[in-house]
């Protein structure tokens, strides 16, 4: 079987091998795969499989053993890879424990190559075990048959497997994932949507729509949360969940935050100019953001330019951004609230709670998580948890809000509790601007 040469006449052997591995660096290790593919073009037995792996919790690992012992896990997993096999062409490191193993199959079937795979993953992690105090060390693995080996865009392929390891994340498993046609659907439509936003934008298909706060003892309205809603020509939605989550992948997110922004604050300028009442309105802040220093001068911008009463403005920022970005966000949070602009922490709750983030940061409202309330006839440990989170936040000075009230229950065991604002759909789901004005007319706050 050929395999990919090490031909060392052109280049320095530390410019083309990676120094951890001895692996070589990707553009060799692809420039050599094309050669291979070339070479086997009249070969009908020929047909390449790219195989994408990582380790999972790799950081972790790190963190816990040390970066000793985690560069010792990277070039052990990479001389396993090196072993010999009759399908094996080659493989390298991309970066950190991002690996590509290159496989020409044969007359092998898929889902035995899928098998061999799993075999060999299944093998490694039990050979790995007793080196991390018998922790178990898992692979997340996509994989990627070639249908038309000589013809086929090989960085495409690549990236269709790593598209499936991605997934394989998303799984929770430890089997090998292979990319199908549902993933390159769904890679076509990220694509598209990714292309139309700007024009989206443009056309107004994008548009900002208005969850009411109510508070916990009038029922009346105090403010709102700023959502943004993509609504087609033809009447049909793409969902939030189709294309912020890509947005924020792909970096779009923060012309798509930018955007809402500025239509909240234009918004709450027309109604105070026409004298009509105004309350204030939330926005999320995206992780996305705090990779650069833009955001503060944006929004300052912004106030210089509608002359908005800081009052009205409020900003929500994840439990998770606080826990993973807090060197960043401290700036932040504290430029805005000595300007008189609330700061709340949103979803809190929803991952692994620090309750020490609210001893140390400086919010102003506590948005404990609808998961909080998952069933409509809440349990004994969620009243007993539900309730000290809200004493807690009270003797810090913090306001509550809880998100996702949907029935009467709810909302009286949550009032009786001293939580002080309410969001959910017992009140309102996300309304137009429209509507929202008639809700305000309808629901005057005191």
């Amino acid at each position: 079987m050929e395999q990919l040469n090490d031909d060392t006449s052109c280049h320095s052997y530390n410019e083309k091998y990676d120094s951890l591995t001895n692996l070589l660096k990707y553009e060799y290790f692809f420039s050599n795969l094309k050669n291979i593919i070339e070479a086997n073009r009249n070969n009908p037995d020929f047909r390449l499989a790219i195989v994408y792996s990582d380790i999972r919790h790799f950081k972790y690992l790190n963190d816990t053993f040390g970066y000793n012992r985690g560069d010792e896990l990277i070039r052990m997993y990479s001389d396993f890879t090196k072993v010999q096999h009759p399908s094996y062409l080659g493989t390298c490191r991309v970066y950190s424990d991002n690996f590509i193993i290159a496989a020409n199959i044969g007359k092998m079937s898929e889902d035995d190559f899928y098998k061999e795979v799993d075999k060999r993953n299944k093998y490694f992690e039990d050979f790995i075990k007793p080196y991390f105090a018998n922790r178990r060390v898992m692979l997340n693995t996509g994989a990627y048959v070639l249908r038309d080996t000589f013809n086929e865009d090989l960085e495409t392929a690549i990236s269709n497997a790593n598209y499936a390891r991605k997934e394989s994340k998303k799984f929770n498993t430890d089997k090998c994932v292979q990319f199908s046609d549902e993933m390159m659907n769904d890679i076509i439509f990220k694509m598209e949507i990714s292309a139309l936003f700007p024009k989206a934008i443009e056309t107004q298909e994008i548009k900002v729509f208005f969850q009411p706060k109510v508070d916990s003892s009038t029922r009346k309205i105090i403010g709102a949360e700023a959502l943004v809603r993509w609504i087609k020509p033809d009447g049909t939605f793409v969902y939030p969940d189709q294309f912020i989550p890509l947005f924020e992948s792909n970096g779009m997110v923060v012309d798509l935050d930018y955007f809402v922004y500025n239509e909240v604050f234009k918004y709450i300028r027309t109604r105070l100019d026409l004298g009509l009442k105004v309350v204030p309105i939330s926005m999320n802040i995206s992780r996305v953001h705090f990779k650069d220093d833009e955001l503060m001068a944006f929004i300052e911008n912004l106030l210089r330019e509608y002359k908005i009463p800081t009052k009205y403005i409020e900003f929500e920022l994840t439990e998770s951004i606080y826990i993973n970005s807090i060197e960043s966000v401290l700036p932040f949070v504290n430029k805005m609230r000595s300007l008189g602009i609330k700061i709340s922490m949103d979803d809190f709750g929803s991952g692994y709670s620090s309750l020490n983030l609210l001893n140390n940061l400086p919010i102003d409202v506590l948005k404990l998580d609808k998961a909080f309330l998952s069933n409509d006839d809440l349990s004994k440990n969620q009243r007993i948890i539900i309730s000290c989170v809200i004493s807690m936040a009270k003797q810090l000075d913090i306001k509550v809000l809880c998100e996702g009230v949907e029935n009467k229950l709810q909302s009286d065991f949550l009032s009786n509790a001293g939580c002080d604002m309410f969001q959910g759909y017992y009140f309102s789901k996300p309304i137009c601007e429209n509507d929202f004005n008639q809700y305000m007319t309808s629901n005057r706050s005191n």
